[in-house]
């Protein structure tokens, strides 16, 4: 079950705007917030960007989105660390624009875990993001396989 994300946005929708959503991916026919340990998962994400800008070169070459997962594990053993996925350079051309990337996570022991995605536009060269957002996509239990 995909899950909005909260975009924040310093430009005006109509000149730039960035729609996003996110979900957990587990085996099985049907995504589930409950997997056995050692079973692939995944975070997904798909956005889309619209706006007059996406159809101008009005940003840097080099601007990207960059993507992060966190989780955070409750109980004993400490937050595994998920590897920062590829960054994704942004599009030019008439919009909407559609972007998907799926980031792995790492085998996960037994436990329970809270699953935060980020997303960042970065332009190269200025500290501040234009836009960000992010989602809390629920709990993952991990059960023993």
């Amino acid at each position: 079950m995909a899950t909005t994300m909260q975009m924040e946005n310093h430009f005006p929708a109509f000149i730039f705007n960035v729609q996003a959503q996110a979900g957990i991916q587990s085996p099985g026919p049907y995504p589930t917030n409950i997997i056995h340990a050692g079973e692939p998962v995944s975070i997904d994400v798909d956005w889309t960007q619209t706006g007059l800008a996406s159809d101008v070169s009005l940003f840097n070459a080099g601007c990207h989105y960059h993507l992060n997962v966190y989780l955070e594990k409750f109980g004993p053993g400490g937050d595994p660390n998920v590897p920062s996925p590829p960054l994704v350079l942004i599009q030019q051309g008439p919009g909407p624009i559609n972007y998907s990337q799926s980031i792995s996570l790492p085998a996960l022991t037994t436990g329970v875990y809270k699953v935060i995605v980020t997303m960042n536009f970065v332009v190269p060269g200025h500290v501040a993001n234009f836009i960000h957002g992010y989602a809390e996509l629920g709990v993952l239990q991990v059960v023993p396989a």
